[in-house]
């Protein structure tokens, strides 16, 4: 006999669960329930039921007679089960199995299901442990450029406010990543050299580059 069935931990609460011959006999007739119907005998037993009898019963359980006719009374009394009787056999019937065995394709439909559900909140913990990253990213870079920034204003006195403003935001501009400036891509870096060589060279600095030409190239071209 293949498949399985699930068994809630209420169990533990089950009014019968001290009583071991009962656990006993109802989880054998769990496990021997059909999890699809089948045809027997010219009949249809349906899932969730099974042919057996009080003897048979007593041979796969080693229960007596007597306390297995005990346990099913009891069991028919809360409901658990009912049971169509012939004077040859039974035909019991599980009356919640659903709620104890699934048979495979629900299985896979509950397993998909909570992994579908469970989703959005793994999305969600990605989405906020990247944005935590690019908050600090950006954090970090607004920090030096404030620091590169008043680095300049010591300077406005010698080369004018105009001049420092153009000067900072030329190369406060960041990289493809955004995570450098591109005074900090520079091998070498003299401010006060920069300062002077971007007067000298204003006017030609503030034509607009070629279409195809890169602020990187810009610079290179400027000797900047």
């Amino acid at each position: 006999m293949e498949g399985w069935i699930k068994l809630h931990r209420k169990l533990l609460n089950w009014e019968w669960y001290k009583n071991s011959n009962m656990v006993h006999v109802f989880i054998h007739l769990l496990f021997s329930a059909n999890y699809e119907s089948k045809k027997w005998q010219g009949i249809e037993i349906k899932r969730g039921q099974f042919v057996t009898g009080r003897k048979s019963l007593s041979g796969s359980t080693g229960i007596s007679e007597q306390s297995i006719r005990t346990c099913l009374s009891k069991l028919k009394s809360t409901n658990e089960i009912t049971i169509k009787s012939t004077n040859k056999y039974s035909v019991i019937t599980i009356n919640k199995y659903e709620e104890y065995q699934m048979n495979g394709e629900e299985a896979t439909n509950t397993l998909t299901t909570k992994t579908t559900k469970s989703q959005p909140t793994v999305n969600q913990q990605l989405t906020t442990t990247n944005n935590i990253k690019k908050d600090k990213k950006e954090k970090n870079i607004k920090k030096r450029e404030e620091l590169f920034h008043n680095s300049l204003t010591l300077h406005i006195p010698e080369f004018g406010n105009e001049l420092i403003t153009n000067f900072f935001n030329y190369w406060k501009e960041r990289n493809r990543s955004g995570t450098k400036m591109l005074f900090e891509l520079k091998e070498t870096w003299s401010l006060k050299g920069r300062l002077a060589m971007w007067r000298k060279k204003e006017k030609e600095f503030g034509k607009k580059p070629e279409k195809s030409e890169t602020v990187e190239q810009q610079i290179e071209r400027l000797g900047l």
